[in-house]
């Protein structure tokens, strides 16, 4: 047997995984990744390199796992303030926009009742006051621009519509089927070696009870 598997307990399970050969990265360190293997051994206490092999591996399946959800925050995070320093320019644009309109619709009423009054006949020596939409968004420069969050109830439905909750759910789920069928198998195993153990005395004991047996039926003979 190799000198790393005599060690037995659980400095021996965390001296055999390979905690400190782990690349990490930000916000991740080898002494939370060694507790997170002395956590998972306590919990499952693996006897055998394979249960061993079976509790590492869930061990970096939810490593992998704490990594995808800080990613998906951390873009989050980092779309929210960009956003956010767009609030200004965003809230200027609205204001224009609506001026714009408000302008079209002017124009639009003063050309309505200038027609109505044509058409019946009248005239008025009023002048009639047209807002100069178009000098306002020449070219419709401002209607082809889009439309930011310019608060937190906007940026909030723009943050839920660019980052689908089912969509993070389903990337998170299909770790969590991993690990689901790592334990399963853990589990399979520890069954599958305790039902081993339960035959092994049964057969040693039906030994024991039958050599009497054949003795006595040959002294009988």
């Amino acid at each position: 047997m190799s000198e790393k598997y005599k060690t037995k307990g659980k400095r021996g399970f965390v001296d055999r995984a390979p905690i400190y050969d782990t690349t990490l990265i930000a916000a991740e360190t080898h002494q939370s990744f060694e507790r997170l293997h002395e956590e998972l051994y306590e919990e499952y206490s693996p006897v055998g390199i394979t249960e061993e092999h079976l509790v590492q591996r869930l061990a970096f399946l939810f490593l992998e796992r704490s990594r995808l959800y800080r990613y998906l925050q951390f873009k989050m995070e980092d779309r929210q303030q960009e956003l956010q320093r767009q609030f200004p320019a965003a809230q200027s644009i609205k204001r224009m926009k609506s001026k714009v309109r408000k302008a079209h619709q002017a124009a639009l009423l003063s050309e309505a009742e200038e027609y109505l009054d044509e058409a019946e006949g009248i005239t008025t020596q009023k002048t009639k006051k047209v807002f100069p939409a178009n000098h306002l968004d020449s070219g419709g420069f401002l209607e082809h621009l889009p439309d930011r969050p310019t608060n937190g109830r906007e940026l909030f439905s723009k943050l839920v519509e660019e980052f689908p909750i089912v969509e993070r759910l389903k990337q998170l789920e299909q770790i969590d089927v991993a690990i689901d069928r790592t334990i399963k198998r853990l589990m399979q195993l520890k069954t599958m070696k305790q039902m081993y153990r339960q035959l092994e005395p049964t057969q040693v004991e039906h030994k024991v009870i039958e050599q009497p047996k054949n003795k006595d039926s040959r002294s009988r003979g």
